[in-house]
């Protein structure tokens, strides 16, 4: 009986880890697509995806920070919104049991987490639209 519980278990833990995996993925693969396909050359590209990814996630979590030593812990959540960092680990500790690594732990809740969902989906489908539409006008 206890082997059964612990291989359900598992095996649910491994469909949410492929899933966040996923999620992961195809968000930061199309934010990356974007930034880079924007950027005139190749170096600038990187540099752009690097600074978007990491000034962003920095910024968010100084403010967050900033609110957790202010005790105002309801906003918290809502700055998660700000980064693509942020956003995932958001989905991931409202839907898929995740260990939020928000400054004192507050993530979202379900509410605000499907709310994190709808912006991760949306910015994927977004990103995928401005490619197809930057390659139609490059002829390509």
């Amino acid at each position: 009986m206890i082997g059964g519980l612990l291989s359900t278990q598992q095996t649910k833990a491994f469909a949410q880890g492929l899933v966040s995996v996923a999620l992961l993925s195809l968000f930061l693969a199309g934010i990356g697509l974007v930034v880079a396909a924007l950027t005139p050359r190749r170096g600038f590209g990187v540099a752009a995806v690097i600074a978007v990814l990491t000034i962003s996630y920095g910024a968010v979590s100084t403010v967050q920070g900033i609110a957790l030593a202010r005790d105002n812990t309801d906003i918290i959540a809502w700055l998660g919104l700000f980064s693509p960092i942020t956003l995932i680990d958001g989905v991931q500790t409202a839907f898929l049991s995740a260990t939020s690594a928000f400054p004192g732990g507050h993530g979202p809740g379900a509410g605000a987490g499907a709310l994190y969902l709808l912006v991760v989906l949306g910015a994927v489908a977004g990103s995928y639209g401005l490619l197809m539409a930057r390659y139609r006008r490059a002829g390509l």
